[in-house]
Formats: C-alpha cells, structure tokens, sequence
C-alpha cells in the first residue's frame, strides 16, 4: 500500500507558490498517477470544508482523503 500523508491544495501562506492552488482534475490526475491509496490535505491554518468534499469526491473510487491541518505556532523564544 502506497500511502502519502501530506498534501498541500491551497495557497495560504506568504511564499507559497501559486502552484499550491491544485484544482480537482489536477487532484485526481495526480493521486492516480502516483497509486497513492491514502492522502491527507494539510493545508497551513486552513481547513476548507467544500474544497475537501470535492477533492475526495473526486479519487473516492481508488483513494481515500484524509482530513489534516498544520498550525503555526508563534510564541516567546525560551529564555
């Protein structure tokens, strides 16, 4: 089982390519592609339900999509 737990679909932070901003044919052409059977969507501070629902819509027939965000943690240096 091939399995990619970090995807990337929206362009949301500062320095992010423009590429980040992956469409559905995109999405599905590439998932299929590569024979991936789990990927997990984990945009920066960014969950869009809708964009999700319809990435997964779009592979449920060979992969399965995964919920995922990553957080941007800001805070004191340590003394």
């Amino acid at each position: 089982m091939i399995i990619e737990l970090h995807c990337h679909t929206k362009k949301v932070k500062t320095g992010d390519a423009k590429t980040r901003n992956v469409d559905v044919k995109k999405f599905s052409t590439k998932v299929q592609e590569s024979n991936v059977e789990i990927v997990r969507i984990t945009n920066h501070n960014n969950f869009h339900y809708y964009q999700y629902k319809e990435l997964k819509d779009s592979v449920k027939d060979f992969c399965m999509v995964w919920l995922g965000i990553e957080l941007d943690i800001d805070g004191k240096k340590n003394r």
